[in-house]
């Protein structure tokens, strides 16, 4: 039940419950034990995120948010289970300001993503030292 009303909200293939798959959301580059999600689903815009808390929390389901395929510390690893909201989906840059140096990004844009936005605008992010192409812009620090 809980995998077809996922379903209504984010459609047929941006749910993930096969065990090979979910195999790749158990762990991260940390050092942190893996732990298998129920399910990963994939939210395409914040209307969708609403719904799935909306869901979980009636279901009282952990979620777990996940901005790119690219974590360090075990912070997206599912210590009591629950769901991954996968939000890779989620990779627009919606406003570059290059007068008062401001972007408006998704969560799920990268490092490499938001820096290839930028250069056409003649601007380049403030960031950490050797940032990961693949990793979130919106959740390093």
């Amino acid at each position: 039940m809980l995998k077809e009303e996922l379903t209504k909200i984010v459609g047929q293939g941006n749910i993930i419950d096969n065990g090979a798959s979910l195999e790749a959301y158990a762990s991260d580059l940390s050092l942190q034990a893996a732990k298998k999600p129920m399910l990963v689903v994939k939210p395409k815009d914040r209307d969708e995120v609403q719904k799935v808390v909306k869901l979980a929390n009636e279901q009282k389901i952990p979620l777990i948010p996940a901005s790119s395929k690219v974590h360090f510390h075990g912070e997206t690893i599912p210590e009591q289970g629950g769901i991954i909201v996968d939000l890779t989906r989620m990779d627009k840059v919606l406003q570059v300001d290059a007068r008062n140096r401001k972007v408006k990004i998704e969560p799920g844009v990268t490092w490499g993503k938001l820096q290839e936005a930028l250069n056409e605008h003649e601007q380049m992010a403030l960031r950490p030292l050797f940032p990961h192409p693949f990793k979130s812009a919106l959740t390093s620090s």
